[in-house]
């Protein structure tokens, strides 16, 4: 058994770059530095860099050979480089985790704590469901989350996979109607460990009260 572990990354400031100290330069070392903590069986760290006019020492990590920088398009968020990502990498490796670069795993052994909930012909994230505030259908509400090579090889295979983008203006909910579309299931594990959110300084939980959990926000690490 084979794990990717896809991490999409911007190397451009945050929307509030120093609220937590978590200075915008930093997320990634922050990022590899807490996956180098804790037990895995990960086989590849598989980082995407989109184009960017920014000049910073980002992605001045040290590198060796389980990590491999991927360069690619600045299109569609996270997710045009998870597709990608996987375009590239589908037949290499058996399961694959999507993470945004400011969320990091949170316990030991969370790669195989994904793959014995993960059912074929899903897509396991954090949250799914609708954003009625937002007037957002059902989707992938927090990304982050872990697919297998099997349930996804047709489609990146087979399909224009980018067209799904063009016809929305938001890349989480056309990413989420993507899979939908092909027929694989959104399904999360809030009913199962801790899901934590973070936006504008504040962190909240859409999960168990108490407990594991699978990631966390970066702002809650460092």
């Amino acid at each position: 058994m084979k794990i990717n572990y896809i991490i999409a990354t911007w190397n451009g400031s945050r929307v509030k770059p120093n609220v937590d100290m978590v200075y915008y330069e930093s997320v990634l070392k922050n990022h590899i530095k807490q996956l180098g903590r804790l037990k895995n069986h990960i086989n590849k760290i598989t980082i995407m860099r989109p184009r960017s006019s920014v000049k910073n020492n980002y992605y001045k990590i040290d590198l060796n050979s389980n990590i491999k920088i991927v360069d690619c398009k600045n299109e569609y968020q996270s997710y045009g480089q998870w597709l990608i990502a996987l375009e590239k990498f589908i037949d290499d490796y058996d399961y694959h985790i999507l993470i945004e670069d400011d969320y990091v795993p949170a316990c030991d052994n969370f790669d195989e704590k994904l793959i014995t909930l993960y059912e074929e012909g899903t897509y396991l994230c954090s949250l799914v469901g609708e954003d009625k505030s937002a007037n957002l259908p059902f989707h992938c509400r927090i990304s982050n989350g872990i697919i297998s090579s099997n349930t996804i090889r047709n489609l990146i295979k087979n399909i224009e996979y980018l067209n799904w983008f063009k016809t929305g203006d938001v890349p989480q909910i056309q990413f989420s109607k993507l899979l939908i579309d092909n027929g694989i299931s959104l399904v999360d594990y809030s009913s199962k460990y801790i899901v934590e959110y973070y936006a504008l300084g504040t962190i909240t939980n859409y999960g168990l009260e108490s407990g594991e959990k699978i990631f966390t926000p970066i702002q809650k690490q460092f």
